[in-house]
């Protein structure tokens, strides 16, 4: 009840940034697996909300996140006037995002409305009375306080579900640079936090996948992504793959089980890249953006997969899961959310560290396998080469091959394979 509520005044010292960088051990613990972002539960919350609002660099996938969970907020009048979160929302209504402005126009028009019936509904208050035609206007908190009904709720029915919001991210007109770049910065932060400072890590768990997944659906994607799984009834599992050799990361979803997902990083290409291997300090470009470190490639691939995940629920338009894989409107939504100009990777691979070493598909190396000697051609290098040795017909391991010829296959350490010349 309105009337047990602690003063907001008492709370104004609380900590006020929602979308902080650091975070504590449980959030750490809760952020396993991608949750959905907390709904606002208490006043206080609210002026946290509304702090954030007003914060600049805020990006808009932020900023429709929080709107969203002030819709979903049991609004008082009260609260209103004491959180200032009115002014807040107000001015964002000539905001430069185009889902940004239209989210905080229809949740101010509400919030008024629902502040009229109040006024309207009360016998106490005049038929002239300034509390609900006000409600915005350069003196709102004047005007709210005029108001005998304060103590009214407003009972805020949403209006912008988890779906509608992320359509609304996907058709904006141009994505927000400056804002998306401060969130991406927020989410690295965060990530090389959780790797110990080693933006270079040396160690991937599916735990690091999922943290994440979380970070990038709550400060890009407005924390909806999550909430649109659960709505959906999707699941989603992450999975470190070291076979991965030459995908950095994949979505893979059964066929018989069309709502469950799994998201697989290769950490091969990860752990090859900026280890100094090879080639690998030279220059590196994920999804048409320059990545200095693991870190950084991590996270322009679960990006990368988050779409492909987005892509495939029913809240989104038709044309999201009957286009192309990697059609214009992948290319077009990977741009507006993350700013991606590409759709390919040039992490290092196993067969180009091998091709550095000159050893490469048609090459002739010579190996020892089970205490033999063979000599063989290279057919082909992940992270062992594929070598096939000729034998004789009769042989119990020979298999015929496309030429003709009768060959033994096998697969050797890339390290074990010395390269003869031609």
């Amino acid at each position: 009840m309105l009337g047990e509520e602690a003063p907001l005044a008492a709370m104004v010292k609380r900590r006020r940034v929602m979308l902080s960088d650091s975070e504590s051990d449980d959030e750490q613990q809760r952020q396993a697996a991608p949750n959905e972002t907390p709904p606002l539960s208490t006043a206080a919350s609210v002026t946290d909300a509304a702090f954030s609002l007003q914060q600049p660099g805020t990006s808009p996938a932020a900023l429709l996140g929080i709107l969203v969970r002030l819709d979903a907020f049991p609004m008082t009048l009260v609260v209103l006037r004491e959180s200032n979160v009115a002014k807040a929302v107000k001015s964002l209504r000539g905001h430069g995002d185009a889902g940004v402005a239209s989210a905080s126009r229809a949740l101010f028009a509400r919030w008024k409305g629902a502040a009229t019936t109040s006024a309207a509904a009360d016998s106490a208050t005049p038929a002239h009375s300034p509390a609900a035609a006000d409600i915005g206007t350069a003196d709102t908190d004047t005007a709210l306080a005029t108001n005998p009904v304060a103590a009214t709720e407003l009972m805020c029915r949403p209006t912008l579900s988890p779906a509608a919001a992320l359509r609304a991210l996907l058709t904006k007109r141009a994505a927000a640079a400056p804002g998306r770049v401060a969130a991406q910065r927020r989410v690295y932060d965060a990530m090389v936090a959780k790797f110990r400072g080693r933006a270079d890590f040396s160690d991937l768990t599916k735990t690091h996948v999922s943290n994440a997944f979380a970070l990038i659906d709550r400060e890009l994607l407005g924390g909806q992504l999550a909430p649109l799984l659960k709505q959906e009834q999707r699941r989603i599992c992450f999975r470190v793959a070291p076979r991965m050799t030459s995908l950095a990361g994949q979505l893979l979803t059964q066929h018989d089980k069309p709502r469950e997902h799994e998201l697989a990083i290769s950490s091969t290409l990860l752990m090859q890249t900026f280890s100094g291997a090879g080639d690998s300090e030279r220059e590196v470009v994920v999804n048409g953006c320059r990545c200095t470190n693991r870190t950084e490639a991590l996270l322009r691939v679960v990006e990368h997969e988050m779409i492909h995940l987005l892509f495939l629920c029913e809240g989104m338009p038709s044309h999201c899961r009957t286009q192309p894989h990697h059609g214009p409107a992948f290319c077009s939504a990977a741009k507006k959310l993350f700013g991606h100009k590409d759709y390919r990777h040039d992490l290092v691979t196993p067969r180009e560290v091998a091709a550095a070493g000159g050893l490469e598909a048609g090459c002739t190396v010579r190996f020892t396998m089970y205490g033999e000697t063979l000599t063989g051609k290279v057919n082909r290098v992940t992270k062992r080469a594929t070598v096939l040795v000729k034998c004789a017909a009769g042989h119990r391991d020979a298999r015929q091959f496309s030429d003709g010829e009768h060959y033994r296959k096998f697969f050797v350490p890339v390290d074990d394979c010395r390269v003869l010349p031609d």
